[in-house]
């Protein structure tokens, strides 16, 4: 996303409530309406704003209070978007709830960034799926466009 529409997207936030802690504003000597922006932390952020319920691709967190593992998993759900979801918890239990009911299509425990394999899949869930996995054996398919002719004699 552009940085006008990032700052917008935490300005809003910040006017339902939210809480700036860092950044929020492109950096001083950037130039304006580029793609910069200040690594921003904005925490007390409600489920139904924008700055969660969108794929900002920027470096924005958004941090919300939940009260145990069912509304976390409820908040990590009711988001239209599903391309990553993490847990940091050493309860067993917790984590095979967390890998059997939250929708993402890569998920994480107890850390914040996977090791990308390239023979793994690649695929986001509902809003951030489009099209088929990508990586490993998905690639033929992701990559390539079936096309079938018939001849006449």
């Amino acid at each position: 996303m552009k940085q006008k529409t990032l700052e917008g997207l935490v300005s809003a936030a910040a006017e339902s409530g939210a809480k700036i802690l860092v950044g929020g504003h492109a950096p001083p000597d950037c130039p304006k309406d580029s793609c910069w922006m200040m690594p921003t932390i904005v925490a007390e952020v409600p489920p139904g704003s924008e700055l969660v319920q969108e794929e900002l691709f920027g470096p924005v967190v958004a941090l919300m209070t939940a009260e145990n593992l069912d509304d976390a998993l409820r908040l990590h759900n009711e988001v239209g978007h599903g391309l990553l979801g993490t847990l940091y918890s050493n309860d067993v239990s917790a984590q095979s709830r967390f890998l059997s009911d939250a929708e993402a299509g890569i998920l994480l425990l107890n850390r914040a960034r996977p090791e990308f394999s390239p023979d793994g899949p690649f695929s986001g869930w509902k809003l951030s799926g489009h099209g088929l996995a990508e990586h490993g054996r998905w690639n033929r398919d992701f990559y390539t466009q079936v096309q079938v002719v018939y001849r006449g004699s």
